[in-house]
């Protein structure tokens, strides 16, 4: 295989897990009952006119098994990463004494439960649209670079399949995250 097409493909791999790889990051930020630091993952908090993770301002621990213990490195960061907490989407409810937060986690209703499904259904069919995008955009790039360096159509047609095969491999990869997380969600 010609070294710039073999390079399209690769790339095409390296994108693909990217997609993938988020997909999994999301699906660690949700609270179905298993309590988790990644829970305040998708949390920025406003310090020093930037925007940072609370990990990086703060040791981050599980207290029993439903409460998450938030000890900031500085202590006067703990009204700022209180305010991102209550103004997040997380529905969580921090409880500070002075020098940390803790937050208890409950457990998701039935209805709380139905509502993360949808939105893991959601994510995942968003994941497999990306997919499909990148494989328009890199069937795009073999066809260009084979009419560029004249390469043998049957050279494309090889490619091409690859890149299809990669990504039928992609869509059933998001399915079956998406089926576990299911059954994780509705049987937690």
């Amino acid at each position: 295989m010609n070294q710039s097409l073999s390079l399209i493909v690769s790339k095409y791999k390296k994108s693909l897990n990217i997609v993938i790889d988020n997909f999994e990051k999301y699906l660690l930020t949700l609270k179905i009952g298993k309590v988790s630091p990644h829970l305040l993952d998708n949390i920025n908090v406003k310090h020093n006119n930037q925007k940072s993770k609370i990990k990086y301002l703060a040791n981050i621990s599980i207290k029993k098994p439903n409460i998450i213990n938030i000890k900031p490195w500085d202590k006067n960061n703990i009204k700022i990463i209180e305010k991102a907490i209550l103004e997040s989407q997380s529905n969580l409810i921090p409880n500070s004494d002075g020098s940390q937060i803790s937050i208890k986690v409950s457990e998701p209703t039935k209805q709380d439960r139905i509502e993360i499904l949808k939105e893991v259904k959601k994510r995942g069919e968003n994941g497999k649209i990306s997919i499909r995008k990148h494989r328009r955009d890199f069937n795009n790039l073999v066809k260009i670079c084979v009419k560029e360096n004249n390469h043998s159509s049957n050279l494309e047609k090889i490619n091409l399949t690859t890149i299809q095969n990669m990504t039928n491999d992609a869509v059933k990869k998001i399915d079956s995250i998406t089926d576990l997380k299911k059954n994780d969600i509705m049987n937690t």
